[in-house]
C-alpha cells in the first residue's frame, strides 16, 4: 500500500511542476528559507543545495537586509522591504567565553563575525571567526582567515567578499596583505598584496574593484591614498589623495575607519567632525557636499556608527544614548545623487527589545 503522503513529498507545490515551484519558491523572501526546512525532507535538501540562491542571482533578485549587533551574542536582522525584525539565535561564542565581535560584514547569505576578542583578557581567541547562515538559520564556526588580523578592510565584492590589510593577530604588524572568502566553497583564498600597508582603513566594491582607502601606515603616518584591486588583471593599483587629509585627527590620535559607501557606483562619505555627507567626483577626484548627517543625531567621533548602501539608498546606523536606561538604535535613510545639495533622511528607531518606532522625517 503506498504511504498516503508520498505524493505530497514527491512534489514542492502540487499541482505545478518542480521547474514552475522553483521559480514561486526563489521570490519568496530569504528569511523564510528556514521555515521550509521544516516543511518535509526535500524541502530540507533544496534549502541546503543553494538551489534557490542560483535561481535568485539569475533572475536578479536582490533582497537587502541589515544586522544589527545588540551587544554580548545578540544579533537582529532588519527587512527594510517587509518593515520587519527577528532575532538570531544567540551566537555560540557568547556561551563559553564572555566575547564580543571587532568587525561584522555580509556575503551573499552569510554574516561573518571576525575578530572575537575577550573583554577581560587581553588575548584573542581560538575560534575568531563564526559564520550565520539564513537559510539554516544557524551559526557555525570558521572558516579562519589565511592571516587572521583586525582594524582591517572589507567589502561585499559580489559573489565574494575580500579583506586587506589591518594588523595581524598576536604581533601588531600591520599589513599589506589581502583574501577573499568564498562562501559557496566557505573558504579563504590569498590575493596579491597591497603596495601599501595600512591598518584601521575602509573597504569598498566600486567599478567592480575591490578599494581600500585611509588608515595609517607602519609608521603610525595617516594615508590619504586608496588602492584599487582589479579582479581581472589581478594587481593592485594606487590612487593618490583619495582622501581628504582631515585636519581633526592626527597620527597620534585613534580614529575609526571612514565612514564609506557606494550608491548606484558612487561612492559617498560620511566627514563625521562636520557631519556631512560626500560625494567622490570621478572625473576629477574631488568631493562635493550633498548634504549633512541628521542633526538630531549624535556620532559620537565616527565610533559605533556605520555607513552602509541598501539598494539605492544610503543607511547611517547609530547609537543614541538617552536618559533612560535603553541604549537605542537609529537607522537614518536617505536617496543619495551627485547632483544633490540636501539630502533628506529619514529615521527609524528601535529600542532594546526590536521594537520599531514609526519613521520621522528630519529637515
Amino acid at each position: 500500500m503506498d504511504h498516503p503522503f508520498r505524493d505530497v513529498d514527491a512534489s514542492y507545490l502540487p499541482p505545478f511542476s518542480d521547474d514552475i515551484a522553483l521559480q514561486i519558491l526563489a521570490r519568496l523572501p530569504s528569511s523564510k528559507y528556514c521555515d521550509l526546512r521544516l516543511v518535509n525532507r526535500r524541502f530540507r535538501s533544496l534549502i541546503r543545495s543553494g538551489e534557490l540562491n542560483e535561481i535568485r542571482k539569475k533572475i536578479g533578485l536582490k533582497e537587502p537586509k541589515i544586522f544589527l549587533h545588540l551587544g554580548e551574542a545578540c544579533y537582529q536582522c532588519y527587512e527594510p522591504h517587509t518593515r520587519s525584525c527577528w532575532d538570531l539565535p544567540v551566537c555560540p561564542y557568547y556561551k563559553t567565553t564572555p566575547y564580543r565581535a571587532k568587525k561584522l560584514f555580509c556575503v551573499g547569505t552569510h554574516l561573518l563575525v571576525l575578530g572575537i576578542i575577550s573583554v577581560d583578557v587581553d588575548l584573542w581567541s581560538d575560534s575568531n571567526i563564526w559564520r550565520y547562515e539564513l537559510e539554516l538559520n544557524r551559526w557555525f564556526n570558521g572558516p579562519m582567515m589565511i592571516t587572521p588580523r583586525y582594524a582591517f578592510a572589507s567589502a561585499d565584492c559580489g559573489s565574494v567578499a575580500c579583506v586587506a590589510g589591518g594588523e595581524q593577530q598576536g604581533s601588531e604588524e600591520i599589513l599589506n596583505s589581502a583574501e577573499r572568502y568564498n562562501p559557496e566553497s566557505i573558504s579563504w583564498e590569498s590575493l596579491p598584496s597591497m603596495n601599501r600597508r595600512r591598518c584601521f582603513c575602509s573597504g569598498l566594491y566600486m567599478d567592480s574593484k575591490f578599494y581600500v582607502i585611509g588608515g595609517i601606515n607602519e609608521n603610525r603616518d595617516l594615508l590619504t591614498c586608496g588602492e584599487c584591486y582589479d579582479f581581472e588583471r589581478n594587481v593592485w593599483e594606487v590612487i593618490p589623495n583619495m582622501i581628504e587629509d582631515d585636519p581633526y585627527m592626527t597620527s597620534n590620535s585613534p580614529r575609526p575607519p571612514y565612514q564609506v559607501a557606494v550608491v548606484n557606483n558612487e561612492l559617498y562619505y560620511l566627514d563625521v567632525p562636520s557631519h556631512h555627507l560626500k560625494v567622490y567626483l570621478k572625473n576629477n577626484s574631488t568631493w562635493k557636499i550633498v548634504g549633512r548627517a541628521p542633526a538630531s543625531i549624535e556620532l559620537f567621533q565616527g565610533w559605533g556608527v556605520k555607513l552602509k548602501s541598501l539598494g539605492d539608498e544610503l543607511v547611517l546606523i547609530c547609537r543614541t544614548l538617552r536618559k533612560r536606561p535603553t541604549l537605542d538604535i537609529l537607522m537614518c535613510f536617505c536617496t543619495p545623487s551627485p547632483e544633490l545639495d540636501n539630502v533628506e533622511w529619514r529615521v527609524l528607531e528601535f529600542d532594546r527589545q526590536g521594537r520599531i518606532r514609526p519613521f520621522i522625517i528630519v529637515v
